[in-house]
């Protein structure tokens, strides 16, 4: 499900766009770059703005890997209006350059990491940090 989309700029390394329907809504969000990035420290911040100038954050994201060479954000959103994290990806829209989509899925008992959860929410499998088609869309068709 798109929850949110955004505008990238590379000159800021800022993705910049919206929310919706998580109780965050809001056309005032960004995913700014962590500034002294450390260890695990994410890679960028989600922010979102509700009055001009005064962000606050309501998650992180990290790299994740590509898909056809474009840049794929493992994102966990945590705010106390939400009963548990969201987690979601941020994928390019492949029909509009610079242009990335906020994707979100039911979480799964299964994955074990971000990363994880990221490819199962695209129906791929996450391996030596890539994301490949899963084993079971590789056997159907036949």
């Amino acid at each position: 499900m798109i929850i949110g989309g955004f505008e990238y700029d590379s000159g800021t390394d800022t993705y910049k766009g919206g929310i919706q329907g998580i109780g965050a809504d809001t056309s005032f969000a960004y995913l700014r770059p962590e500034l002294v990035p450390s260890g695990n420290a994410p890679d960028y911040r989600l922010e979102i703005e509700r009055y001009a100038n005064c962000p606050f954050q309501i998650g992180v994201a990290w790299k994740c890997g590509t898909i056809e060479c474009e840049p794929v954000l493992g994102v966990c959103i945590d705010m106390p209006a939400l009963p548990q994290r969201i987690y979601a990806a941020v994928l390019s829209k492949r029909e509009y350059k610079g242009w990335f989509d906020l994707i979100w899925t039911r979480p799964t008992p299964l994955a074990r990491s971000l990363a994880e959860e990221t490819a199962l929410a695209l129906g791929m499998a996450y391996l030596n940090d890539t994301f490949v088609p899963h084993r079971s869309r590789l056997t159907q068709g036949d």
